[in-house]
């Protein structure tokens, strides 16, 4: 009898062992993870200047002075050209080839906030609920958001136009050069605590419509070639780029005033 009891507990001790295992191994996987998501300073990230460059080159660059109005008409963008031109054959997909009608553009107002500051304006920062992987950004790395204001109007009174996509470019990058798509891509959705007015993928103005918008970009302290120019940002270094793809033109909307050269 006393023998049959001694092995139902060490039986009883067996199972609880193995569900003790089962369930440490549950929650190892669930706060664990499996593939630890890399640091900034370890992989590239979709929005690092000089991660989407592509190999269009422009034959022509449009500066256009801060402030200034510039009417852009039929600009092609598109997926398609974010890639090598081996994989350009591809079948295409949403966003692969997108035409935009005529809009008029300028730039009238740069902030620059530090990662500091925006965890003071939104405590989720740097894990917002964006449409990017905000995964990516580490709060333990240093980092600059620029929040870019622009007015842009639709010119038809028929017609409605989509807002060609905008690229931050500066010589201050340490992976800078003129190829088209070199600069850092917005973030769409990031940083609600900062914009009221923020633009989104495609938007779409209705005929005869004047808005501004606020298009957002974070850039890693890592990404400029000297670290004075990211502690001392002059803005009049940086534009917003619109790429015409085809035929291989450059707008270059400007931040700030320049000095003549």
């Amino acid at each position: 009898m006393r023998s049959s009891i001694v092995k139902g507990w060490a039986a009883a001790g067996v199972v609880l062992l193995v569900l003790a295992t089962l369930v440490m191994g549950w929650f190892a996987g669930r706060l664990l993870p499996i593939d630890p998501m890399p640091r900034p300073e370890d992989a590239e990230t979709a929005f690092y200047p000089g991660r989407f460059e592509t190999e269009v080159r422009a034959g022509q660059t449009v500066d256009v002075a801060f402030g200034e109005k510039l009417l852009v008409e039929g600009v092609t963008q598109g997926k398609k050209y974010l890639l090598p031109s081996a994989k350009q054959t591809e079948p295409p997909c949403d966003g692969w080839l997108i035409e935009c009608g005529a809009c008029e553009l300028s730039v009238s107002e740069t902030r620059v906030v530090s990662g500091d500051a925006l965890r003071e304006l939104d405590p989720r920062f740097p894990w917002p609920a964006t449409s990017w992987d905000s995964g990516h950004i580490g709060s333990e790395l240093a980092g600059k958001a620029f929040v870019v204001t622009l007015t842009v109007r639709n010119p038809s009174n028929d017609e409605r136009v989509e807002l060609p996509e905008f690229t931050l470019w500066s010589d201050a990058f340490n992976r800078r050069s003129d190829a088209m798509g070199n600069g850092a891509f917005p973030l769409y959705g990031a940083f609600d605590a900062l914009l009221d007015r923020a633009v989104t993928y495609r938007m779409v103005l209705e005929p005869g419509e004047t808005r501004e918008v606020e298009a957002p970009f974070y850039i890693f302290r890592n990404s400029f070639a000297d670290e004075s120019a990211f502690e001392n940002v002059d803005l009049a270094g940086f534009c917003l780029e619109v790429n015409d793809y085809d035929p291989g033109i450059c707008y270059r909307f400007w931040l700030a005033e320049r000095l003549a050269s």
